[in-house]
């Protein structure tokens, strides 16, 4: 569990640090929108640098297979654009010749190596959007989405925003629901995390947190969730704790008063 005592470091796996030279496939350190070839093993080379630092917990970006858009000279080193929700990229690390992932044990013996060196692992989940030109939304039963799990392109609740133009699924629907709390059961349990972080929670859609909150949270109640809610609003980020059982969030609202205050010369009293 993470608890006020921990402290938390951010990394972009892909930009971190390069220990595997095996999975540097599209790396291109010119091209800022391509791999520049981080992985795995070069967390766990790094291990004495992060405790020398002080820090308790890493919180790493998202580990799941992403799209790649070659055409358009772009890839999803940061972990955003999924393409499939169940295997690791194989960018992070070295699976056997031939698969386009790896599977979760290789999360799994880095949470290991971290938590001998008494590092706890948060790990970043995304659960409202695939990654652009995803096979499902071409009409492709691909990678266990379906084509009709999408929202339509155009609506205007929060919750059905194609944030960014990205793919917007519809957990209003039972498959999408069932699909998803199955799956972050899958990676708590079978990767030995102490954390997660979950992605885009504004833009999902509000039933799913009960589902989440029933069946996550009252498996694996020592689990921290922190979840993002971009809102500068702290009654409406505040609410998202209060009804969906979420331990801690972002507070852009105080990052927001503090940007105000030292960016734009405003009261002090903002921050008070």
């Amino acid at each position: 569990m993470i608890d006020q005592s921990d402290i938390i470091y951010f990394l972009l796996i892909d930009r971190f640090y390069d220990g595997d030279q095996q999975n540097n496939y599209e790396v291109d350190k010119a091209n800022p929108w391509a791999y520049h070839g981080g992985d795995f093993k070069g967390i766990i080379e790094k291990i004495p640098y992060l405790k020398n630092l002080g820090i308790t917990t890493i919180w790493i970006s998202p580990v799941y297979v992403n799209i790649a858009l070659p055409a358009k000279n772009r890839w999803g080193y940061h972990g955003y654009w999924t393409l499939d929700f169940e295997r690791i990229d194989y960018h992070w690390c070295t699976p056997k010749v031939g698969k386009r992932g790896g599977g979760k044990e290789f999360l799994r013996n880095l949470v290991n190596v971290l938590h001998k060196n008494r590092i706890k692992l948060i790990l970043d989940i995304v659960i409202n959007h695939t990654g652009y030109e995803h096979p499902a939304v071409k009409g492709e039963k691909s990678r266990k989405i379906k084509p009709h799990w999408f929202n339509p392109p155009g609506r205007r609740s929060p919750q059905e925003q194609y944030l960014s133009g990205l793919p917007d699924l519809d957990h209003d629907q039972v498959e999408v629901a069932d699909f998803f709390v199955n799956n972050i059961l899958d990676w708590i349990e079978k990767t030995g995390v102490d954390g997660l972080r979950i992605d885009a929670v504004k833009h999902v859609e509000s039933s799913f947190w009960y589902h989440f909150k029933n069946y996550v949270r009252g498996r694996h109640p020592d689990i921290s969730v922190i979840a993002e809610v971009l809102d500068t609003k702290a009654k409406y980020v505040s609410s998202f704790q209060r009804y969906f059982a979420f331990d801690s969030l972002f507070d852009f609202p105080l990052q927001q008063a503090i940007w105000d205050v030292f960016i734009h010369d405003k009261s002090f009293n903002l921050i008070a």
